[in-house]
């Protein structure tokens, strides 16, 4: 068996790209991928989590937007006169 260990630190977690493996191409490889138990939780999981408690709050005030008739009648009036602006040819 070919064995072939390299730490790395990954710095964005929504894409990991491995480069520069001592692999040929078509050969059958197998990745494991484990966390370093001792390091402590990241700035980006940190901001993910924001991120997504910004969206749920954003997601609440929205259903409550729509759930109240009248304010939502002038959501969509809103809505109307911006669209008007997407024909006044100004870019």
């Amino acid at each position: 068996m070919n064995a072939y260990k390299q730490y790395l630190v990954i710095n964005e977690s929504k894409q990991l790209l491995l480069s520069n493996l001592p692999f040929i191409p078509g050969q059958k490889v197998e990745v494991i991928i484990i966390a370093d138990e001792n390091e402590p939780v990241s700035e980006s999981i940190k901001i993910n989590n924001q991120d997504q408690a910004f969206f749920d709050e954003v997601n609440q005030a929205f259903l409550t937007l729509k759930n109240n008739p009248e304010t939502w009648q002038e959501e969509l009036t809103e809505r109307k006169l911006w669209d008007n602006t997407l024909l006044d040819g100004i870019d």
